[in-house]
């Protein structure tokens, strides 16, 4: 039987599924947002908040069962734990981390709403599934990305970025002569990176370490990496300094 959605047009229903403490003030922020609709569990949601921040969380488990014509998108809560991160980031799971504030809230809620108009739940159900399965045998760094591009999801290969920069609260992907965004921070972003592929070269700027091709001098003591295809990303002052490790690296 399909579960036909009783929000009325232009809400997004929501539920919490948390430990009473972030589930409370989970609620409080998403009371105060236009748009939202906080559910009891009674009726089919459009998004639910899982609190998946141990193994043994109700959220896994209610994660697991998403399926069918009803499926809901979902955000996971986490603990600062990079494989679950990574997977999230592979198959464009939203996830938020502690603290929760309201702008973080907003930015995957208007994530899901976008997305809510392009994807069916029988695709969601089984991005889901993918995602868990992917989680259970997760490497210890980052494979691969799922990036946007041309309104379509795409997986990019670690191996195929040049460098990485940032962009606000995203960063901006370069690889084979194109730019991708994606919705992280350069910290999150970076915990996911193999240091041995992948140095911070600058507060703003990761470079894949086999794309440096020679380091030049620049004014102010510092250098710049000159990749492959002649793009020059000046180091920071610090990094400079450390550049014979940066060169051990390569």
């Amino acid at each position: 039987m399909r579960i036909v959605r009783e929000s009325p047009p232009g809400k997004i229903r929501t539920v919490v599924t948390a430990e009473p403490l972030a589930a409370q003030a989970l609620r409080s922020l998403l009371g105060g947002e236009p748009g939202v609709e906080l559910g009891d569990g009674g009726r089919a949601p459009d998004l639910i908040f899982l609190d998946a921040r141990r193994a043994d969380s109700p959220g896994w488990r209610l994660l697991d069962s998403i399926g069918g014509a009803s499926a809901p998108e979902a955000v996971l809560i986490l603990e600062r734990d990079p494989r679950a991160a990574r997977a999230c980031d592979a198959h464009d799971v939203d996830y938020l981390l502690e603290p929760l504030t309201r702008k973080k809230l907003r930015a995957v809620i208007r994530h899901a709403r976008e997305r809510g108009g392009t994807e069916s739940a029988e695709s969601r159900a089984r991005r889901f599934k993918s995602f868990l399965e992917d989680l259970r045998k997760a490497p210890a760094y980052a494979e691969r990305l799922a990036i946007r591009t041309r309104g379509a999801r795409a997986v990019l290969r670690v191996e195929e970025i040049d460098w990485i920069e940032a962009a606000a609260n995203y960063v901006r992907v370069h690889a084979s002569g194109e730019a991708h965004i994606l919705r992280r921070t350069m910290s999150a972003l970076e915990s996911n990176l193999d240091p041995r592929r992948f140095a911070r070269i600058h507060r703003c700027r990761i470079v894949n370490v086999q794309r440096i091709r020679e380091f030049r001098p620049v004014p102010n003591g510092r250098y710049a990496a000159i990749l492959e295809d002649g793009t020059s990303l000046e180091l920071s002052r610090e990094q400079s300094r450390k550049l014979p490790a940066l060169l051990g690296a390569r």
